[in-house]
Formats: C-alpha cells, sequence, structure tokens
C-alpha cells in the first residue's frame, strides 16, 4: 500500500444501506455487523470485527502516558482526545478519532430493538443499550450503560466541573420554577465561562467562591440567559439578593457598569422604567 490506513479513510457510499461515511471499507461499520466466531474465545457475535468485546477490552497500559486503563486501544481515552475540525460544519470540536462532530454523525433512526425514533450516533436508543451492571469501582449492581454508576461517575469528575455542573443545574431548575420565559439556553459551558473570569463585576475583588448573579432578579422579571448573568462575589450577591440595580449600592453599580456592557445596559433600561412608571 501506498497510504497509510489513515489517509485511505475517505467520506464514501456505503454499498449496503447508501449512508455516507468515512473510512476505507466498501461498507458502513453497521452493515459490516454480521454474526460470526470469535478468533479468541471462539463464542459466537454479532459485530464488524474478528474478535468479541470481551476478547478486545483487556487491562493494559497507555503507550503514552503509562497509565493503566481497561479498554481495546493502545492509548488512553484522555490521550486520544484532541483538538480537531469537524470535516461537515467546520466547527472546532475535541474528539478522540471521530472527524466529524456529534452534531453532524447524527441523525433520526429507528431503534431495531423497540423501534423508538431517536436522534443520536448510536444504533439503539438509550434505554434499550441500558442493562443490570456492576460498577467497576465500587462493584455494586446498578442499571444503565457506562461501566461505572453515577455516584463513581461524579467522583472521578475534577471538583471544579462538578462545582460548574452542579450550580448552573440549580440556576437551570430556578428559573424553570420561577417560570421565567428564556429563549436560549445556558450551556455548562457557558456557565463555566462566566465564572472563570475570577472578577466580581460589582466590586472587581478576586473571587474563587463566587456565583453567577442574575443583573435583573428572576423574580422580577429577569431571564436565565447569558446576557443577564455576570460573575458576583459571595458579599455582592448576598448583598444584591432580589433588588434592581436602581435600588441597590450605588458605588458597585458605577463600578460594574463601567466594566461590563450588560449591567451598563440593563442599568439604563431599568432607569427608563423608572421614569415611564407603572
Amino acid at each position: 500500500m501506498l497510504k497509510c490506513s489513515t489517509c485511505q479513510a475517505i467520506e464514501r457510499e456505503c454499498t449496503d444501506c447508501r449512508d455516507i461515511f468515512i473510512g476505507k471499507d466498501l461498507k458502513c461499520w453497521q452493515c459490516r455487523k454480521i454474526e460470526r466466531d470469535c478468533w479468541g474465545c471462539g463464542e459466537t457475535f454479532v459485530g464488524a470485527t474478528n474478535y468479541c468485546d470481551v476478547c478486545r477490552d483487556s487491562d493494559r497500559n497507555c503507550t503514552d502516558c503509562g497509565v493503566a486503563f481497561t479498554g481495546k486501544r493502545s492509548r488512553c481515552n484522555r490521550c486520544q482526545i484532541e483538538d480537531r475540525e469537524c470535516d461537515g460544519c467546520g466547527r472546532g470540536f475535541r474528539s478522540a478519532g471521530n472527524r466529524r462532530c456529534s452534531a453532524c454523525r447524527a441523525k433520526d433512526r429507528a431503534c431495531p430493538e423497540c423501534n423508538r425514533i431517536f436522534r443520536a450516533t448510536r444504533s439503539i436508543c438509550p434505554g434499550c443499550e441500558a442493562t443490570d451492571k456492576v460498577c467497576v469501582d465500587c462493584h455494586s449492581p446498578f442499571w444503565g450503560r457506562d461501566r461505572r454508576s453515577g455516584p463513581c461517575n461524579w467522583q472521578r469528575t475534577p471538583a471544579e466541573i462538578r462545582t460548574n455542573r452542579s450550580r448552573a443545574y440549580y440556576q437551570a431548575r430556578r428559573a424553570r420554577l420561577l417560570g421565567t420565559d428564556s429563549s436560549d439556553r445556558v450551556t455548562e459551558a457557558e456557565y463555566a465561562s462566566i465564572r472563570a473570569d475570577g472578577q466580581c463585576v460589582y466590586c472587581g475583588r478576586l473571587t474563587t467562591d463566587g456565583d453567577v448573579d442574575h443583573i435583573r432578579p428572576l423574580t422580577l422579571g429577569g431571564r436565565h440567559e447569558v446576557t443577564n448573568l455576570v460573575l458576583a462575589c459571595i458579599h455582592c450577591n448576598r448583598s444584591k439578593n432580589n433588588s434592581l440595580l436602581i435600588r441597590w449600592r450605588p458605588d458597585r453599580v458605577e463600578h460594574a457598569c463601567r466594566i461590563s456592557e450588560k449591567v451598563r445596559a440593563e442599568y439604563e433600561r431599568q432607569l427608563v422604567e423608572s421614569a415611564v412608571g407603572p
């Protein structure tokens, strides 16, 4: 061969299902899945490789970082993940081997088990993929798709990501309970980006335990979206509470208006509302 396996992989049409895929075979991975005997254990399985998942999944050391992991490849997932550009939409994303992002790879399909229509990159819906399993860390039984139970997966998540995820969930739940009309959802990444600033918008103090504050409180008609969220230290957040900017400390509001376009726009909007009256 004049080309490596990576260079041989191109975008082509499957000869069976006619779906577009990236590879070096004439058929896509789904169509190459047939019933065959494993070369390792001899058990019959349905797949596209010569070895079943049990034989391919073994304890090994990563060739890059040397960390022990259980898998089918020579490198662990962390070493395989890198920044890529999607061949479909051109947007940047992080992946271990895909050439297209999950949004471009996802499509509407019918689950072969329950006939439910769902949109994803998998062939089976999440409900049918979930089975009774035993966690590899705590060895407790659970129902799901992962190798680890929910509590064990949560403990393995870095502390900063856990904090951002839990606070973002609390803010979104609070907005739903208050019936706030939001045209745009605040993603976990956007929430983390706001907290990563590290400086309180109202007093300028550096903070590590600050929280995301709604410039216009949710109880007074504020929206749960990025344009209404800023980072506030715990002191300013508690002091402001559910107050409008025009009814809170002028020195803190003046400082926020100087450094934040979002706060200045909301402050001017509140001034106009107060001048017009009810």
